[in-house]
């Protein structure tokens, strides 16, 4: 009864929903606040967010082999006190003993907390939200599982040729099938686009989202209400460190990085020729960087035998392909737009690291399965390899979250899959600070006449 009073008190005070996402931001990510530990030094909190240890739910459990305690309204606001991990009484937490706990390690028996607990340096209105979070941690009805379905949800892409009808065709047989399978933990997955829903009130998660919906706004958008999205269909993906923002796509300044090192591992010199956008800069600085610390030394002029570089769109590679005879040249399709003609001494394409045979199905339902059902459109197929791909890895996270499912349980699952073979792409693996589940670049090379002559997967070093 008290932890009910509790909670409803919280609501009667007046708590407006912008100090709530404060203080899940506080819980979840650290951000914006400091962390003080046992020798007195301060460091960002994003390093030590609660959520790492205290898991999304506020469950606890075992951290470094420490008994991380519950703190659940329920278990912290007990009338009756509760024992602690170590067997020791304590009373119940009071808003102002629990503060104390956060900024100064002291339990609510009056004892220090375990020294691998930080003490966190927040100011009032931190604090404040930061409690508030911590009053509904836990609480209320599961958005988008009930005790048979778990509902996702998409945002197809709305843009001309953005082949939603692709898209959506390819999720929805690859989910029919799983059901077909049995479902996950017993339950059958319920996915339909999310503009037949309405909103993410009653959806688990989102799973690529294309168009508008995969931009860095949107998606932000999404993060704040707590809806995980998993393989958005972006081609240059920006992640944040502990967010619920899963990508199955390199960015475009790590598929450079893998460029360079392909290059590096046949050549010791290359020409570099770069447009004039702002996009294209900003690679350079990148490619220039890599190039120098794996010792590739870059030219302006041409050089016999020497790859020759074009960052940039379609019309600078055209005219520097027709001006430039006989070398070997190195592009990006995201950048060129669209197919160019071969040169004559070959091209290798850099390729977001999609493809089939890249690693293997294993006992899921494979691309192949899904594809030969459906009339695919093939300048949308990347698009369809990435939407699979992200399915491939939603299921794997549902499977490891258990049957007892929300979206925090999700968001740990999925930041514990290493190396997920999905068939379509290289071993996806993601962590508590890495949402990107691929680091590198697909080559393709083709000898001058468009045949393709080889492809290979050069995976970079992790920043």
């Amino acid at each position: 009864m008290l932890v009910a009073l509790w909670i409803l008190c919280q609501s009667l005070l007046g708590v407006d929903d912008d100090a709530l996402a404060r203080g899940r931001a506080i819980y979840r990510t650290g951000e914006g606040i400091e962390a003080v530990l046992p020798g007195g030094e301060r460091v960002d909190a994003r390093q030590l967010a609660c959520i790492q240890c205290h898991r999304s739910d506020g469950r606890g459990g075992w951290e470094a082999g420490v008994v991380v305690p519950n703190i659940r309204p329920e278990r912290l606001g007990a009338s009756y006190g509760v024992r602690d991990g170590l067997g020791h009484w304590r009373p119940r937490y009071t808003r102002e003993k629990l503060a104390s706990a956060i900024r100064e390690g002291q339990s609510s028996a009056g004892e220090r907390l375990h020294a691998v607990m930080p003490r966190y340096v927040l100011g009032g209105e931190e604090l404040e939200a930061l409690l508030d979070y911590l009053a509904i941690l836990g609480t209320g009805p599961v958005p988008g599982v009930t005790a048979e379905t778990i509902r996702i949800a998409t945002v197809l892409p709305k843009e001309a040729g953005g082949g939603s009808g692709s898209v959506g065709s390819v999720l929805k047989a690859f989910f029919a099938e799983i059901n077909a399978r049995g479902g996950v933990h017993g339950r059958r997955i319920d996915w339909s686009p999310l503009d037949e829903i309405g909103g993410t009130d009653d959806v688990l998660a989102l799973v690529a989202n294309g168009g508008a919906a995969a931009s860095p706004d949107r998606l932000e958008a999404f993060e704040r209400r707590d809806v995980p999205v998993i393989g958005p269909l972006t081609f240059d993906p920006r992640p944040r460190d502990a967010d619920g923002i899963f990508y199955v796509l390199a960015p475009l300044d790590v598929q450079v990085r893998g460029a360079v090192a392909a290059i590096r591992d046949e050549s010791e010199r290359a020409t570099l020729i770069v447009g004039e956008s702002a996009e294209c800069e900003r690679l350079e600085d990148v490619l220039r960087r890599e190039a120098e610390r794996l010792g590739l030394t870059l030219t302006d002029e041409p050089e016999a035998g020497a790859r020759v570089i074009v960052l940039g769109d379609a019309e600078l590679f055209a005219r520097v392909a027709e001006e430039i005879e006989g070398p070997r040249f190195v592009a990006w399709t995201v950048l060129l737009g669209g197919r160019v003609p071969d040169p004559v001494g070959g091209l290798d394409r850099v390729m977001p690291p999609l493809a089939e045979g890249l690693s293997s199905d294993g006992e899921s339902v494979s691309f192949r399965q899904v594809a030969d059902r459906l009339e695919l459109e093939p300048q949308h197929r990347t698009m369809c390899l990435a939407a699979y791909a992200a399915a491939r890895v939603l299921v794997a996270g549902l499977e490891k979250a258990g049957r007892e499912l929300d979206r925090g349980k999700l968001v740990m699952a999925l930041t514990e899959l290493s190396r997920l073979e999905t068939g379509v792409s290289p071993g996806l693996t993601y962590g508590r600070f890495d949402r990107l589940g691929v680091e590198g670049a697909l080559i393709v090379r083709t000898d001058g006449t468009g045949r393709v002559i080889g492809a290979r997967f050069r995976e970079v070093e992790s920043r």
